[in-house]
């Protein structure tokens, strides 16, 4: 069963991403949203709090609510990240160490980050976990 946030959530998704809320555009408030699906100020609050950070809406205090340039924002948010992953077979082994060390080394003058991960030789091991 779906959240009450998620219904409103999904609900304003759905006509942002249809051009019902063009971008720039003000949203309706807080209490004209509780109003329309009769919920609580919390449950907006999550709703429009999800949005945001999926770059779809953006929050002025005191001044509302507006549909972000979210194709934009989205296209940015992509090219902003910084990190690199890097998955090896073993890390302290043979010649590992100086290949990760001489990666990092190319990676931070570049301004970017290393995420290391080690499979420690097993295929089948996840190292997402």
């Amino acid at each position: 069963m779906q959240a009450k946030y998620e219904k409103v959530e999904e609900a304003l998704k759905n006509k942002i991403l249809a051009g019902e809320y063009q971008i720039g555009e003000k949203l309706p408030t807080e209490t004209e949203l509780m109003n329309k699906y009769g919920v609580s100020r919390y449950t907006v609050r999550r709703s429009v709090g999800d949005l945001e950070n999926e770059h779809l809406i953006y929050r002025i205090q005191g001044g509302g609510m507006y549909v972000n340039d979210w194709q934009s924002a989205k296209a940015n948010s992509i090219s902003n990240n910084r990190m690199i992953g890097v998955i090896a077979t073993h890390i302290a082994d043979y010649i590992f160490p100086s290949i990760i060390s001489g990666a990092d080394q190319i990676i931070s003058d570049n301004g970017f980050a290393m995420l290391l991960a080690n499979t420690h030789n097993d295929p089948q091991r996840n190292v997402s976990r």
